[in-house]
């Protein structure tokens, strides 16, 4: 089985284990219940490979043949988008409306023109000219953090808020954007003229966790007209890296190559990465402060009656290649059950479209949800790789 289809599949258990958007109003039938305060374990968290033109056989496939990577390249887009993430998230509510927790997050996120891909699926043979004429951009960053919080009940508004402050410590990150420039190959193949060049690179080279943040969360939950209205913004604050670097890259010159002899150091190293800074970029190494990748959303869930409900959301994530996420669900009870059933359909975020199915299984006290996206993606070789899933446990103490 190809490499990469087991890297996605481990990102993807991976994020499933933790699963569920914490105490999430989209499966209770009663929306009083989202403005009591409880004591309980949550655990959270998301998972998943989304992207809006990566073929399933490019994934699935350990040989890739001139039929598949030009069927890639036939699907790509103007702007062509990728996202891989995974996170979790424990809290425990001790009863009194106060809460601690604890989480990591691991998110990719990549935008790019379509030339700059099928430059990387079949070389340069059919485009020996490269012009940048739009935003392309990649991200990676891991980061952990503890929380502390408060939550308020308000019975005759008929409202619940919530605030947490969060301390991070950031194991990675980097960032690279490249928005101009034209790359020219020779006619004889051996060297490539650059101009106009606008390509930055920054990047953490701390040791892990040894760069720290300071952020807040917030949510509310309202109860209008019977109608249940919720906001959050999520992890809204800064890094202070101490050691950042950033390169730019110089807007002209030619590349002819490397020559390796002069790249070896005395103790038989290859300072290769050094080479390529000194003489094609400018760079700088210094301390900066950096927003975290913040998360806003809002929702409204209506009940329909015979235990029935609609839920539409759009949620934000402030990353590169990430649009705005619209999400609508319709949710069911089991007959004669407490436990339920919904489906729905996600657009946007770092792909297109997909469908979601989900469930809603009380174990007693104690609930059980799981919910998976993109099945139509799994199954389809025309569809772009869209795969997301999530499964968690709420257990009141």
């Amino acid at each position: 089985m190809n490499r990469l289809y087991n890297l996605v599949v481990l990102i993807l258990l991976y994020g499933t284990c933790f699963g569920q958007e914490g105490d999430s109003v989209i499966q209770n039938t009663t929306f009083q219940k989202e403005i009591s305060i409880d004591k309980k374990l949550v655990v959270v968290g998301n998972g998943g490979v989304i992207t809006s033109f990566l073929n399933n056989s490019l994934v699935k496939e350990n040989h890739w043949t001139d039929e598949i990577i030009q069927n890639q390249i036939n699907a790509l887009g103007s702007n062509n988008r990728f996202g891989a993430y995974a996170a979790f998230d424990a809290a425990y509510h001790i009863g009194d409306g106060t809460f601690f927790g604890a989480g990591y997050q691991n998110i990719i996120g990549a935008t790019t023109q379509k030339s700059i891909f099928q430059l990387i699926l079949e070389g340069n043979k059919n485009q020996p000219n490269i012009t940048l004429d739009q935003h392309n951009g990649f991200e990676q960053i891991g980061f952990a953090f503890v929380t502390v919080g408060k939550e308020f009940v308000d019975s005759s508004a008929q409202r619940k808020t919530s605030f947490g402050v969060n301390l991070y410590g950031r194991q990675n990150y980097s960032k690279y954007s490249a928005d101009g420039g034209t790359f020219d190959l020779d006619s004889a193949g051996e060297s490539i003229q650059v101009n106009d060049a606008a390509l930055s690179i920054s990047q953490d080279i701390s040791d892990p966790f040894n760069t720290f943040g300071i952020g807040a969360s917030f949510k509310m939950n309202q109860i209008v007209n019977e109608n249940l209205i919720s906001f959050e913004i999520n992890n809204l604050g800064v890094f202070f890296g101490s050691n950042i670097r950033s390169a730019q890259m110089i807007e002209a010159y030619t590349f002819d190559g490397f020559n390796l002899s002069s790249q070896i150091n005395n103790a038989g190293g290859v300072t290769l990465q050094d080479s390529v800074n000194n003489n094609y970029f400018e760079t700088d190494t210094s301390s900066a402060v950096q927003l975290l990748p913040f998360s806003t959303r809002f929702a409204i869930s209506k009940p329909l009656g015979n235990r029935n409900s609609f839920r539409a959301e759009i949620h934000y994530l402030y990353f590169t290649g990430y649009y705005p996420l619209l999400k609508a669900e319709y949710h069911q009870h089991f007959k004669g059950k407490n436990a339920s059933w919904n489906v729905g359909a996600r657009v946007g975020g770092f792909g297109n479209y997909a469908l979601s199915l989900g469930s809603y299984i009380p174990l007693g006290k104690h609930t059980l949800t799981a919910q998976i996206a993109g099945l139509e993606s799994m199954v389809s070789e025309n569809l772009p790789v869209n795969w997301y899933g999530k499964i968690g446990f709420k257990i009141m103490l």
